[in-house]
This record gives structure tokens, sequence and C-alpha cells, in this order.
């Protein structure tokens, strides 16, 4: 037995040493401390004025007792007079926090549940709507909706609040004695705790209007107040707008105040709810206020139906319309609107002055903002009231453009106007027309398709631009002429989107799934435009479904004409993917591998440039291009494929560009390479009648010098006598007709057609080689063997 009881008292020890036990006497002496809070306090209290009143007697209960058994022993009055007043202290700290009677506990709690996390959240977002739904009603009435919507949704998550039937019903008597002018004091009470009693909360707002200087402190909540308790009251909304006017006299700016009441009057004529039981209370406060605030204020809600009117396509009374166009009596306040750099280059304002009876004096030039989308044509309606000598009071904005910095240019240069002074307040509708002269995307893409056009028949005819930069002109084209915005807008990964895309789910034909594939990164590339890891991705997988098409089990692919319109999709996606990068080598490349059956001078031209920039970039950027070769020359047609291998090794040689480090042996790829030069290009793959041809870039601004034309020994180069046509001498316009000797090196089938003809020595002049080589293929040659490949001089003196 005795061993048990040494376990025991080891165990005990152990239990004293492990520091827990500490924690554990804490615990118990919180939940004892809890216990006698709770029993001690009503429940209307909140915890922390429970721990707070139990922390005060527990203090003081100990120096009343110390102060008693000190007079008991000493019997000092002293003692006594310390006793009597920490018991007088701690009685009146407790009454004055606790609830003495039922009602006064409901109140108690009710203020300790606004206090709580849900409620605070709901006043917060609730003003911040509020305050969201007055500026954007009259310009953006959706987002104006879908905030009020949003308010409304959010009123009715409310918590319920712990008062009784009793306590509202109370509150309405209350009120409505007040509004006679009896018993403010309690309304006011009522009011602070009786918050979601909209009629309550409409009473203590039209009665603090009429007690105190609402302009003197625009933040006070009032009406605010009202709206939270319930959204769809219209009168509070009317309420809102008159304390928006008011707060005019404390410097605010007009335009700012008279947005926000015609916002707050727009929503009170949306919910037309504004039959409340104050409404002839609400006016007669109305009468109450000076006459410029009653005739701003039935001026605004005239202008308020109008726009309802119109937007919901009724009929506007004529007294209504008459009203809305009168002046709003204004005092003159200075306006702060933010200045915007402006540019003439890009585009101007244009308003007639005359027309509306602007003074000429008073006005300047209007350019358009520094902005970077490209507006075009878009018109600004400003509502502009004056006083009687003609000065601006309120300018706002009647119906914008669609962009707000054009809307701020438009109503920061109306501040300076000056109109013909009428002897009374009036109200001009002026339209401000802006015109942007930058092309935009839509021509800066035309530009760019013949810009590179024309760069990469240069480098094929051995006529490259000047310095080491061939697409500089491209670069220069781009910064003057397009606005920057949306230059590249990143869409991370679009291959991952794409294989995780329904298509690549889609059971059915392999042709479907090429289509279906295609169809979702157009419309991808459709919601996200300009984005350049989307645009090579589609117009890749474009040109790869072209190539393809041929072979599906499908009549409509098969189509040489459908066909053609994915070729031309793919195209034009990669000259956008040149035209946002034009030193990238990705848009370049896939561009002119499309051109293989179309034009093959376009085409070297163009992989020559997009291999230079390669180059620039580092070795990983021309190993990818060797990749990227590789699977855009998947199931391209045969031909298709030599066309393409034959042109490039002619370029390389004439480039000097050498063999790529993927070739071990470099000797006899260069070899290689020079055999695959020597050969025939074959044939080009029939195109649909409508295909470009040979590209014509540049053609329409040459014109035919009559009488002179070049030299060519057509003997000696075979031609046969009914084709020796000799090429006219063709110049630049505004340019002196040149001289030199263009070098041609042409390809002959077996027929004596021409297949190919390429520049391999240019005259210097885009005019006469161009001349040169559309002249060379209305040449026929004297046919035999498998072919042959004709150097040609064409010489103008």
């Amino acid at each position: 037995m005795k061993y048990v009881w040494g376990i025991i008292i080891a165990l005990i020890g152990v239990w004293l040493l492990i520091p827990w036990w500490p924690a554990g006497v804490m615990l118990a002496l919180y939940h004892a401390l809890n216990m006698l809070s709770g029993a001690l306090w009503p429940d209307a209290l909140a915890p922390q004025e429970h721990w707070f009143l139990t922390s005060l007697w527990l203090a003081g209960v100990p120096v009343l007792l110390s102060s008693l058994l000190a007079f008991r022993a000493k019997k000092d009055k002293r003692y006594l007079l310390i006793c009597g007043t920490v018991f007088v202290s701690l009685l009146t700290i407790s009454l004055f926090n606790m609830p003495l009677t039922a009602e006064g506990g409901r109140r108690w709690k009710v203020a300790n549940e606004l206090q709580n996390t849900a409620w605070r959240s709901y006043y917060s977002t609730g003003e911040s709507l509020v305050n969201s739904i007055e500026e954007s009603a009259f310009r953006e009435r959706e987002k104006a909706q879908n905030n009020l919507g949003r308010l409304i949704a959010e009123s009715g998550k409310r918590q319920p609040l712990s008062y009784l039937p009793e306590d509202a019903a109370t509150a309405e008597a209350i009120w409505r004695r007040a509004i006679d002018g009896e018993g403010i004091a309690q309304l006011e009470e009522r009011a602070s705790w009786l918050v979601d009693q909209p009629d309550l909360m409409m009473a203590a707002a039209i009665l603090g209007m009429e007690r105190t200087n609402v302009a003197l402190d625009p933040r006070r909540p009032g009406f605010v107040n009202v709206i939270l308790a319930n959204p769809h009251d219209g009168q509070a909304w009317q309420g809102l707008a008159l304390q928006e006017i008011l707060t005019l006299h404390n410097g605010r700016e007009a335009g700012e105040a008279i947005n926000k009441a015609l916002g707050a009057l727009i929503v009170a004529e949306l919910s037309g709810n504004t039959a409340s039981p104050l409404k002839a209370r609400f006016e007669q406060m109305c009468r109450t206020l000076p006459d410029w605030v009653q005739q701003t204020y039935a001026i605004l809600q005239a202008r308020a139906q109008v726009d309802s009117a119109r937007h919901q396509a009724q009929a506007i009374p004529p007294e209504t319309a008459a009203l809305a166009d009168r002046g709003l009596p204004l005092p003159l306040n200075a306006f702060r609107d933010v200045s915007y750099l402006q540019n003439k280059n890009y585009g101007q304002a244009n308003v007639d002055y005359g027309k509306y009876g602007i003074l000429p004096e008073s006005t300047s030039a209007i350019g358009l903002p520094a902005m970077r989308d490209h507006i075009g044509q878009a018109t600004v309606q400003l509502s502009i009231d004056t006083n009687a000598a003609g000065v601006p009071v309120l300018i706002y904005v009647e119906q914008g453009s669609g962009y707000w910095q054009v809307d701020s240019v438009a109503r920061s240069a109306a501040h300076s106007w000056r109109f013909t002074p009428t002897g009374k307040p009036e109200r001009r509708i002026v339209p401000v027309e802006f015109v942007d002269n930058r092309m935009g995307w839509e021509g800066y893409y035309a530009g760019v398709e013949q810009l590179a056009q024309a760069l990469a028949l240069r480098m094929a005819r051995n006529n490259p631009p000047a310095g080491d930069d061939p697409t500089r002109q491209l670069m220069t084209f781009r910064s003057g002429n397009i606005p920057e915005k949306g230059g590249r807008l990143v869409v991370s990964r679009p291959r991952d989107y794409l294989r995780s895309s329904p298509a690549q789910r889609t059971e059915g034909t392999n042709a479907q799934r090429w289509k279906s594939s295609v169809q979702e990164l157009r419309q991808r590339n459709q919601t996200t435009p300009r984005d350049t890891d989307l645009l090579n991705h589609l117009a890749t997988l474009e040109f790869m479904y072209y190539n393809v098409m041929h072979r599906l089990d499908a009549p409509r692919e098969t189509d040489p004409a459908i066909r053609y319109e994915m070729l031309l999709s793919s195209r034009k996606h990669f000259l956008e993917l040149i035209a946002l990068e034009p030193n990238g080598f990705r848009g370049w490349y896939g561009w002119a591998l499309t051109w293989v059956d179309e034009d093959a001078e376009v085409m070297a031209g163009g992989t020559v440039i997009a291999r230079q920039l390669a180059a620039k970039v580092d070795k990983r950027a021309t190993r990818l291009i060797q990749v990227f070769e590789r699977m855009m020359m998947m199931r391209l047609p045969d031909n298709g494929r030599k066309r393409f291998s034959t042109i490039m090794a002619r370029m390389e040689q004439r480039y000097q560009m050498t063999p790529p480090e993927s070739e071990n042996n470099a000797s006899d790829y260069l070899a290689n390479r020079e055999k695959l030069a020597a050969q025939i290009v074959p044939a080009a793959q029939p195109l649909p009648a409508r295909a470009a041809g040979r590209s014509t870039a540049g053609r329409e601004k040459m014109a035919v010098v009559e009488g002179e034309s070049g030299v060519v020994d057509f003997a000696r180069a075979g031609v046969t006598p009914a084709t020796r046509f000799s090429p006219k001498k063709i110049q630049t316009a505004g340019s002196t007709p040149a001289a030199g000797e263009v070098y041609l090196q042409i390809d002959v089938d077996r027929t004596g057609t021409p297949l190919l003809v390429m520049v391999t020595q240019s005259s210097g002049s885009e005019a006469l080689d161009q001349g040169a080589v559309e002249t060379a293929y209305l040449w026929r040659f004297s046919p035999g063997g498998a072919g042959k490949q004709v150097d040609v001089v064409v010489g103008y003196p």
C-alpha cells in the first residue's frame, strides 16, 4: 500500500513541476470570473462591459473591506470616509453603465449589435454604394442600377435587431408628435437605435435639415441613413439631392454637387416610391429653404424626369421640358477640373461658336487629349448654365463621347467661354466634336502590309535598306501613327488554354477537332485583341490547318476556296503580329511562309528578315526558328516544301548565312545547299482565281516613262521572237527616271514558261526592278529538257 501512495505522491509532484498547472489555474479562475460577471450584470451589456464592471468591483471590494477593517481597529473617521467614497464610486459607475429598465436593456443590446462586424460592414458598404449611385446615375445608368440592386440585396441580408414590435409602434407615435414640434429630443434618441425604421429616420432627417445648417458639414449622414433603412424610398433620394445642393454654400465645386444631386433625383424617378406618410412634411420643409435652392431643385427634378423619359422612350411634357431648359441660379464657384496634356497633332475639336452665342475672344483651339485609344470621331454634348452676365456657373456632360478624357477636356475648355449676356440665367446645350487625326489600328495594319511587302521585296532583290536593322522604317511608322494601348495584352500560356478547352475533349472526326480548336482561339482573340502570344499561336494553328485540309475526309475542308480563306486568315494574323512586334522574328517567319505559293519573292525576303532578327536575339532564337520551320512545313505538299527549300538555299548563298549549329559537318551542309540552289524551283500550288498573285506593293505610286525602255539581249537569253517585250522604264511618282542594270534569274519549265523570276542584283531602283520582273513573266523561252535556269540582264540607259 505504501508503494501506491508513493506513486501517487510522485505523480502529484511531477504534475506540480510541469508548467501547465499555472495555465490550468488561470483558466479555472477565468471561468469563475465569467460566471460571476454573468450572474451580476444584465445580458444587455456586451462582454467587454461585463469585464469592465467586474474588474472595477474586484479592485474596489478589497479597498472597501480594508478601509472598514482599518476604521474598526483605529476608530479613525478618515477610513470611513474612504470607505464611503469607494462605495459611492462603484455604485455610480455601475448605474451609469447598465440599463435600469427593460426598454433600456433592449436599447443597450441593439447598440451593441450595431457595433458588430455585420452591421458596420453594411453601413460602410452601403455608404460607398450610395455615393457611387449618385455619381453614375446620370452618365452610367446601367452601373447605377447594378449598384442599386446590390444595395437592396445587402439590405435584405441585415441581421434583425433585438427590439420588440411595441418599440416600433412607440417610435411611430414619437415621430408623429415630433413633426409637430413636440418631443424632438425623444425622436433623436429613438433614431439612434431603431435605425431600420424608415419613417422614423425620415422624420429625424427632415427635422435635422430644418434645425441645422447642413452646408457646414457635407458629410452629415442625414438622408443617407434613410436610404440605408429603405433603398426603395424615392423621397429619401430626393432629400439626398437637396442635401447635395445645400453643400454648394461651403465652397464645393458646383459640377460635383449638381451631378450627384441630379443622380439622386434620377434614382428617385426610377424607384417611383415617393408617397410616404411624411410627404407633406417634406414639402413643407422644402418651402422653408432659400429661393435659389428651391429653384435649383425644381429644375434638376425636371431634368431628371426628361432623362428618365428619354431612356423609357416616353413623351416629355412641354412644361417639363421648358423647366429643364431653364438656367440654374447658382452662385459662381471656381472650377476644379483636372487638366490633360493636349496634342493638336493627334486631333482637334470643332465647335460652332457663333451658333451658340460664344464670344470669339474667350475661345482657344482645343486639342485631342494625349490618350491611347483611337476615337475616330466623338461628340460631347455639354450642358452649360450661365448667369445673367453670360459667365458659366455650371458645366457638366449632358451626353458623353464614351471617352472620359475627351469629356473632361471639353468641359475644361468650356470654363473660359463667355456667352452673350441675356440679363437672366440661361441653359445651353453645346456639342463639341472631336476628330482623331491618327490612323488607328485598321489604317495602321493596312500601312504595315504595304511596308512589309515592299521591305520583303527589297530583301529578296538584294537591295536591303541602309543600316543593320531592316525593320527600322516599320518601327518609325508604328511610333508615329498608332495609339500604344494594347500593344501587348498578356494571356498566360495560350497552349494550356487550348489543351484544356472543350474542343480537345470533343468527340468527332479529325476535321471537327481542327475546326473547333481554330474557332476557340479566334473567339479568344476577339475578347483579348492584340495579344502577341495568342496571335502567334492562332496564326500558326491556322496555317497548319491549311496544310492538312486537303487530306481531311470532309468535302468542305477540301474546297480550294475554303482552304484559301484559311490561308488568308493566317496571313492576316501573322501580319498583325508584325504590326505589334516589327522587330520580332515570329511574325515575319510565319507571314513569309504563307506566301510560298503566291509570291516567292515576298516569301524569300520575309524569311531572310526573320532569320536576321533571330540572329540578333540569341542562339536559342535561331534554334527556335528551325523547330518552327519544321512544324510549319509539316503536311505541306511536297512541291511546297521543295519550293521553299530551293529558294531559301539561294537566299542563304546570297546573304552568306552560316549553317545551323545542329549541323555537325558544315562543309557537307553547304555543298548540299549549293546543289539544292542549282535545281529548278517547282511550280506553285494552284490557288483560286482571286488570289493576290505576285506582290504589287508600291505599284500604284509608279508611272511608265513614255518612249523609254530597257535593253535586253533576247537572242542570247533564248526568248522567243513573239514574246520579246522590252521592259518599260518606270519611275516612282515625283522622282526623276533612274538608270542601271537589273540581273534576273529565271526558272523556266519544260514548255519555256517562267516559273519564277528573281532579282539577283538590283539596279538600286525599286521601280526599275519591279518593271523588269513584271515584264520577264511575259517572256517565253525555247522549250526543252526538264527545265532550266536562265540569267538575263536588263539595262536601263
